[in-house]
């Protein structure tokens, strides 16, 4: 039981899902590279350790970043089409997505590493769709058992959190007072 929605415009959701794979892609890739940059220096001599770590995620961190975030634009413009084109949201919209774009992002390489990479996404993403299942239902059974046993001890019962939806829209009605409304006349 999700506290929010997705965003229903696939524009916006387009650009919410690079831009947080794209932070992620920094973060993950400053860490990887500053240990990696730190272990590889030399301990004396150069600069020292922590100048060759820094020097390290200047030089890679953009590369990691910007390649999650061209990945995660394949895999969003790919899950919107599918989305569009079933006329659903469900995980397998993100699965479909995941296999064809892990596909895509690989046949450069030709057509069996393009295959083995399919493979590879459809079962990352079946993972991850299972895996999301399984919180879910792990959190709606932990509400039920958090009321009873809230109930058991005589305190007010935990209500689930409803969803937050997003409104689309709303498009301005101008109606005009016919007594008012005449043409031409300023007074």
């Amino acid at each position: 039981m999700a506290m929010y929605n997705d965003i229903p415009d696939h524009r916006y959701r387009f650009i919410n899902f690079v831009g947080d794979a794209f932070v992620v892609g920094a973060g993950c890739g400053s860490t990887f590279h500053f240990v990696k940059g730190f272990r590889s220096s030399p301990a004396k001599g150069g600069g020292g350790r922590l100048a060759a770590a820094v020097r390290a995620v200047c030089a890679n961190t953009p590369r990691v970043s910007g390649s999650l975030g061209a990945a995660m634009a394949v895999i969003c413009a790919l899950e919107s089409a599918v989305s569009l084109a079933r006329q659903r949201e469900d995980h397998w919209n993100s699965i479909l997505a995941g296999t064809a774009s892990y596909g895509l992002l690989n046949v450069h390489r030709g057509a069996s590493a393009a295959a083995l990479s399919a493979l590879f996404g459809a079962t990352f993403f079946t993972g991850l769709a299972g895996a999301y299942l399984a919180a879910e239902s792990w959190h709606g059974r932990l509400i039920v058992s958090g009321r009873e046993w809230r109930m058991k001890d005589g305190l007010p019962a935990l209500v689930p959190i409803r969803r937050i939806s997003i409104p689309a829209a709303a498009t301005a009605v101008v109606h005009e007072d016919p007594a008012t409304a005449s043409a031409g006349t300023v007074e």
